[in-house]
């Protein structure tokens, strides 16, 4: 059975968005579990204080194609950010780190 069959099986929806800003009580601190959702296109993490160590702790996501960490606490520049992660999101086509 291969994973979209499972999903269907399971009437689960195939997420393709996670927008995970901070709120005023919470605030994501760690991307654990992340790689759970292989059909992400679209991830926003802005505003939750994530750091340069972002780099490694970000697991593989092969369709994500928008990648967004506004307001964090990261001090690479985008473009360097971008090619520190063609090996991990190699899909894509936006990046957003101000």
């Amino acid at each position: 059975m291969t994973e979209e069959d499972l999903v269907a099986h399971l009437s689960v929806p195939i997420i393709v968005e996670l927008e995970l800003c901070r709120s005023v009580s919470y605030a994501c601190r760690s991307l654990a579990g992340l790689e759970l959702f292989p059909h992400l296109e679209e991830v926003i993490l802005d505003s939750n204080g994530l750091t340069n160590s972002i780099i490694e702790s970000l697991p593989t996501l092969r369709k994500v194609n928008t990648l967004s960490l506004n307001k964090n606490n990261i001090s690479f520049c985008v473009h360097l950010f971008a090619l520190l992660l063609a090996d991990v999101v190699t899909a894509v086509c936006s990046v957003s780190c101000m």
